[in-house]
């Protein structure tokens, strides 16, 4: 009940930061939106970045 309520909350909120997924066609980004993820390809940046941060794990 808990988890549902909050998820309620983030749809009703969305959010405008893209966070990296790894999806089944390898890394993409996405945001939640009101009711829905929005989905992109990531740019050559944010590939860079995340493959440091894997490195520093």
């Amino acid at each position: 009940m808990l988890k549902s309520f909050i998820n309620k909350l983030i749809d009703f909120f969305g959010s405008k930061d893209w966070e990296p997924y790894a999806g089944k066609e390898g890394l993409i980004m996405r945001r939640r939106l009101p009711g829905r993820w929005e989905y992109r390809a990531p740019t050559a940046a944010e590939i860079e970045e995340e493959l440091l941060w894997q490195a520093i794990k």
